[in-house]
This record gives C-alpha cells, structure tokens and sequence, in this order.
C-alpha cells in the first residue's frame, strides 16, 4: 500500500516539477497542524450515549 500512497506519490512529482523540498515540509506541517486541530475539535464534543448508537445508518431493506 505504500507504494500506491497518494501523498508521497504527489511530492515525488512536485519536486520533479521543480518545486522546493522546504515549500513542501512547510506544507506537511501545516496540514499536521491542521489535523490537529481537527482531531482536538472533535473530541472536545460529548460522546453520543447508546441510544444514539444506530444513528445514521443506512438499511437495504426492511428490517424483521
């Protein structure tokens, strides 16, 4: 799978186009921080109780 990873894959190339590797981990560590910013969003939510649990999923049918 690591051969197919989008990320790595679109570097390689921008650097063969000429682009800079300081550009490049400049944006790594923006998008870094980005996530975790994210992440940190995310968990500062109550997490839903069980009753909550089905929420949002899809069915194919009926349901005996």
């Amino acid at each position: 799978m690591k051969t197919r990873d989008p990320e790595p894959i679109a570097a390689q190339r921008l650097l063969e186009r000429g682009g800079k590797q300081h550009r490049l981990d400049q944006i790594r560590a923006e998008e870094a921080a980005a996530m975790e910013r994210a992440v940190e969003h995310a968990l500062s939510f109550a997490k839903p109780g069980p009753e909550r649990i089905f929420e949002g999923l899809l069915s194919a049918g009926d349901v005996a």
